[in-house]
């Protein structure tokens, strides 16, 4: 996985899947 070249929007989209998971 490539963290370092991840866009904005794209860390927006993931960290709102992984709250989607925790939740």
């Amino acid at each position: 996985m490539k963290g370092s070249k991840v866009s904005r929007e794209d860390q927006f989209l993931i960290i709102n899947k992984h709250r989607n998971k925790c939740s």
